[in-house]
């Protein structure tokens, strides 16, 4: 059932259908709230629709999972950078700080936010 809402999410995403995507997206993670795939997509789906900070109380509890997937790290750095707390945002960029998977690019972004915080 998790599996197909996360289909058919899909298929409204590619028609555009932010709205109902978002919904089925949010009725997969009800269905199954330990689980990371679904709360990752939806992360990726609030990017996409400029409610980052929503992402925050979304993928939380994804921390006690061990070990903390990084898609989750950085999508949690992201949320909390668009609420404005910078302070937690440069707590999980520490986690990150050592990962391969971690780019030039989001290389720079966690220097420019613990810069702002005077880390």
């Amino acid at each position: 059932m998790k599996q197909d809402r996360i289909h058919k999410a899909f298929e409204r995403f590619h028609a555009q259908d932010y709205r109902q995507a978002e919904r089925l997206l949010r009725e997969a993670v009800d269905l199954d709230p330990q689980a990371v795939e679904p709360r990752v997509h939806l992360a990726h789906l609030l990017r996409i629709l400029n409610r980052m900070d929503e992402t925050v109380p979304l993928l939380e509890p994804l921390l006690l999972e061990d070990p903390v997937p990084f898609e989750v790290c950085w999508l949690l750095f992201e949320g909390y950078r668009a609420r404005g707390n910078l302070s937690d945002a440069c707590r999980i960029a520490a986690d990150l700080a050592d990962d391969p998977q971690l780019g030039g690019e989001r290389r720079r972004e966690i220097i420019e936010c613990a810069r702002r915080v005077g880390d």
